[in-house]
Order: C-alpha cells, then sequence, then structure tokens
C-alpha cells in the first residue's frame, strides 16, 4: 500500500500581517519621497498652471416656469392659429444646445471677442484675450482668423441641460478674467442667437400671410368688380352710397323729424294755456306781449314747423324707395359671398394668423433670460490647494505602496 509523503507546510508560502508591514516599513523613504514630490507639483500645479472654472445660466422660459408666458400663451390660445404648444414633448432647452453647439453660433461668439479684442479700451480685456489670440491676431486673411478662434472656443465652450428651463455654459481657461469674459459675453450672445432663430421663422411666416392675403384680396376684388360690372349692365344699382353714409343719413332725417315734433308739441301745449288763461281773466289784453299775441306768434310758428315736418317726412319716404332699388345689388352681394364662402374664410383666417405674429414676437423676446450670470469674484481656482495637497498625498502613496508591493512580488 503506497503511502503519500509528508504533506507541505502551508504556514511557510504566506506572509503574516506582521511580516507585510515590516516590509513596506523597511522603504519608508521611498513613501516619504514620493509624497513631498507628488505635494510638491500640485503646489506647482496650483500655483503656474491654475485652472479657473466660469459658467452661467439661461432660462428658457415656459408656461412651466413663467406666468407671463403663461398669460401670453394662453391669450395666443384664445385666439387660435400659432398659439405656443408646449404640449409636444419637445425639450427647450435640448433644442437650444443643438443650436448653440454649432459652428455659426461659435464663429458669432468669435467675431464679437475679436472685435473686443481689437477696440476694447480696457487693458485687462486686451490682457486677458491675448492669451489665446496672439497667435491668431497675426492671421491677415480675417474669415480663417474667425475661423481659427471659433474653433478654440468651440474646445472651450461647454453646455448642459440642467432641468427645469435651465441650460448651463461653462468653461475652464488658466485664466480668472479670461473665463469671466468669455462667459459673459456668450451667454449674451447665445440669448440673442436663440431669439434670432425663433424670430427669423416668424418674420418668414409674415412674408409667406402678406403675400398670400395680397393673393386672395387680388382674387376676391376681381370677383366683386365682376359682380359690379354685371349689376351696373343689368341697371340693377340705382344709388351708388355707401353703407355707412346711407344709415348715417337717414339717422339725421330720423332725429330731425323727431325734434320738429316735438317742437309743434310745445307749441300747441303753451296755446291752450294762454287760452285758458284768457278766457279766466275774461278780457282781451292789447300790446304786443299780450296772451293774444302771443297765440298768434306761437301759431305762425306751428304753420313753419308743420312744413318743415312734411317736407322731412316725404325726402324720408323718397329716400326709402330709392334705397329699395339697392335690394337686388345687396342680393347679389349676398349670393356672391355665398358662393365663394370658402375663399372669404381663407381670407379672414390669413389675416388673423398675420395679426397674432406681433403676439408670437413678443413671446419670443422675452423667452430666454440671463438667470444667473457669472461674477468675476465667485471664480476661483479648482480644485483648492488643500485639497490638492491632499489627494497629491494619497495618489503618492499608493503609487508608493503598488510599487513596494509588485517589486517584492517580482524580485529574484
Amino acid at each position: 500500500m503506497l503511502t503519500n509523503g509528508p504533506e507541505p507546510d502551508i504556514s511557510e508560502n504566506s506572509i503574516s500581517l506582521n511580516q507585510a508591514l515590516v516590509t513596506f516599513t523597511k522603504r519608508w523613504k521611498l513613501l516619504v519621497i514620493l509624497a513631498l514630490l507628488f505635494v510638491l507639483g500640485a503646489l506647482v500645479k496650483h500655483k503656474f498652471f491654475p485652472t479657473y472654472p466660469a459658467r452661467g445660466i439661461l432660462l428658457i422660459k415656459d408656461v412651466k416656469n413663467s406666468r407671463y408666458q403663461l398669460l401670453l400663451s394662453s391669450i395666443a390660445n384664445q385666439l387660435g392659429e400659432f398659439a405656443p404648444d408646449e404640449g409636444q414633448g419637445v425639450d427647450a432647452v435640448s433644442q437650444a444646445i443643438n443650436f448653440l453647439d454649432t459652428y455659426s453660433f461659435h464663429k458669432n461668439l468669435a467675431r464679437k471677442l475679436l472685435s473686443i479684442y481689437e477696440n476694447s479700451e480696457n487693458k485687462n480685456e486686451i490682457e486677458s484675450l491675448n492669451l489665446i489670440l496672439k497667435k491668431i491676431s497675426k492671421i491677415k486673411d480675417a474669415p480663417l482668423r474667425e475661423l481659427r478662434t471659433a474653433q478654440i472656443l468651440r474646445a472651450y465652450l461647454g453646455y448642459s441641460n440642467e432641468g427645469g428651463g435651465r441650460l448651463k455654459v461653462y468653461l475652464k481657461t488658466n485664466n480668472k478674467k479670461l473665463s469671466f469674459l468669455i462667459v459673459s459675453v456668450a451667454l449674451e450672445e447665445a440669448k440673442k442667437e436663440l431669439v434670432r432663430r425663433d424670430i427669423h421663422e416668424l418674420e418668414e411666416a409674415e412674408k409667406y400671410f402678406s403675400l398670400q392675403i395680397k393673393e386672395v384680396q387680388g382674387h376676391l376684388d376681381k370677383i366683386e368688380k365682376e359682380t359690379i360690372e354685371k349689376m351696373q349692365k343689368h341697371q340693377v344699382l340705382s344709388v351708388d352710397i355707401e353703407k355707412g353714409e346711407t344709415s348715417r343719413y337717414q339717422n339725421e332725417l330720423k332725429q330731425n323729424i323727431s325734434e320738429t315734433t316735438i317742437s309743434i308739441r310745445k307749441n300747441n301745449n303753451l296755446i291752450r294755456d294762454l287760452e285758458n288763461k284768457i278766457k279766466d281773466i275774461k278780457s282781451l289784453e292789447t300790446g304786443r306781449f299780450s296772451g293774444s299775441s302771443q297765440i298768434k306768434n306761437l301759431r305762425a310758428e306751428n304753420k313753419e314747423l308743420s312744413a318743415k315736418l312734411k317736407s322731412l317726412e316725404q325726402t324720408l319716404r323718397g329716400y326709402g324707395k330709392k334705397q329699395k332699388g339697392l335690394l337686388p345689388f345687396q342680393q347679389e352681394i349676398e349670393k356672391m359671398r355665398a358662393k365663394y364662402t370658402y375663399e372669404y374664410k381663407v381670407y379672414e383666417s390669413l389675416r388673423g394668423s398675420l395679426a397674432k405674429i406681433g403676439l408670437q414676437k413678443t413671446y419670443i423676446n422675452n423667452k430666454i433670460e440671463v438667470l444667473e450670470p457669472e461674477f468675476l469674484e465667485r471664480i476661483q481656482s479648482k480644485p483648492g490647494l488643500l485639497i490638492m495637497v491632499l489627494l497629491a498625498f494619497i495618489l503618492s502613496q499608493i503609487v508608493g505602496l503598488s510599487s513596494i508591493y509588485l517589486w517584492e512580488l517580482f524580485r529574484p
């Protein structure tokens, strides 16, 4: 029967915690040197190669986060066409980021910064921009210079959706004033760009509606002209007076008839009172101002008023007969409008839509707001000195302990 040899002692191949600590502590100098080197590197980085992050926030208003936009939206919805529809599931902030993260926007921003760099009298702005535009300013070709600047800005700037309609614009440079200047200009240019895009769409719509209105109006004018010529040919149109003038003239006639009738009744009442007074006195008065003289004057005045009243009534009756001659023409007009009801509805709809574009422009002009601009005093080098020293120390010990472990593991 075969027997196995003595089993190997596992403890001979294992290392105790005490032995491991002794092994690492023997090389404490390496850990200290690495710690000093890493901390020194952190100090140099913080002193000579700082990083200054800057940010700003734009608020894209809608009915959910602005009462003013809610009011405009409710008015537009009541009016009908082209009401702002916020319920289509379109994220306005994500759409705005797509518009901003383009070459065209960064080219406009580059043009603005180059203008500041070339024309500004502020030495701090010029010195700050000189850090990134010094080499570019030597390029003589203006379009190429803008292209290079736009490429640099696109590499620096970033955009993110913070939720609630907030769009964050941020970047990092090694100069505090440069970070502040670029973010401040970028916020204003981003606001203008987003408003300009929406306004441009409304202006295109306005041009379209204006052309359509002219076309439809010309068609309707042609129809009305043909109808009027047809009525004049058959002598249906007898009086050529606008409806507004006709109505106003008839009202004036009726008012004059009413006033004349009231005056006659008033004079009759005065005559009756004077006759009763004369009977009670039982005597005849003489003189210009006697009761009998007043009665004669009132009766004479009544004759004139009666003649005037008769003339006014005849005029009104005669005018009414003339107006009856217009009825066939009005009937033809109504027939024409009934026949071309669709064209008239299209015309009114186009005019209403064109009128609502002004409300839409007001909506768009107040849609973007710089919610949180950047402040120069708030920009600090990140990460801070203490955090950098702590991170450098931790990293140095990780690197040192790993190096010692690998050396002990693979040494001959």
